[in-house]
């Protein structure tokens, strides 16, 4: 009989050391990790990046419907989405992130979860994932979290074009499955989106983002994260990001929606006195 409760397993990747995750603990009903602040929360040109969140928030939120895989198997993310609370700060305290399962099947599950800073609500999550019965690959870490040397995007092997944000999927952007990492294709996602969006309003910052995920990024592809304004004015704005291969299969398709940075800060106090935890 399986057990209720399974516990989670964690094998790192190389994602994690670029983007400081660390710590991933618990069991499918209450999983935790940890996230280390740093220039992955910011773009090179200095602008906040709180699509960093992405990679852990995938592992520990997904991780914990994850659990529920049949023996041998994994699994895949099929949608994800996050509402952004309040500002996610690129130097101390820490980020934390609590996920639990809500509800799975024979072939798929759904978590939530809370992202923090300190005390401070940043972030809720929901994730659907559906069970595949491919055996994930060994943890691959490549030195300390955190450490490895040059930008982010640079890191994953992307680079930022007049279109969007283009990467190559190579070893430091893949998943347990050998494709492009979930929480990789967020960061990119929103990457892609806050460029455009602040070429043309620097005071509107991410509300909201919903990613569905249609087939994976191959390794060795080259996968294109191409933007697309729906609305862009002086309060809000409702952005779409397409993201191809170079066959022109569409890999993750995503909607984001920005505010002024005031209305963010309303945003955090609601959250805060919803009692989300």
């Amino acid at each position: 009989m399986a057990d209720a409760d399974p516990k989670v397993a964690f094998l790192a990747q190389i994602p994690e050391a670029i983007f400081g995750v660390v710590d991933i603990v618990g069991t499918s009903s209450a999983v935790t990790r940890k996230m280390r602040s740093g220039s992955w929360l910011r773009t090179d040109d200095g602008r906040p990046a709180p699509g960093g969140i992405g990679v852990m928030v995938d592992a520990a939120v997904g991780g914990a419907a994850v659990a529920h895989r049949p023996a041998g198997g994994w699994a895949v993310t099929t949608d994800l989405s996050i509402v952004f609370c309040g500002d996610i700060p690129d130097v101390a305290p820490d980020l934390s992130v609590c996920g639990q399962t809500v509800q799975h099947d024979a072939v798929a599950g759904v978590s939530t979860g809370t992202v923090h800073s300190g005390d401070r609500l940043v972030a809720t999550v929901i994730e659907r994932i559906a069970f595949i019965d491919v055996a994930p690959r060994p943890a691959v870490m490549a030195g300390s979290v955190g450490d490895l040397e040059g930008s982010t995007l640079g890191c994953l092997g992307g680079v930022m074009t007049e279109a969007g944000v283009q990467v190559r999927v190579g070893e430091n952007a893949t998943n347990p499955g050998g494709a492009l990492h979930g929480g990789v294709s967020v960061y990119l996602t929103e990457l892609a989106a806050s460029h455009f969006v602040h070429e043309q309003n620097p005071d509107l910052v991410p509300a909201t983002l919903h990613i569905s995920y249609a087939r994976p990024g191959r390794f060795g592809e080259t996968i294109e994260f191409v933007a697309e304004s729906h609305h862009l004015g002086r309060n809000s704005a409702t952005i779409d990001v397409a993201a191809s291969d170079t066959s022109g299969r569409v890999v993750t398709r995503a909607r984001l929606t920005y505010h002024r940075r005031s209305a963010a800060v309303i945003g955090e106090v609601r959250c805060g006195r919803s009692g989300l935890r």
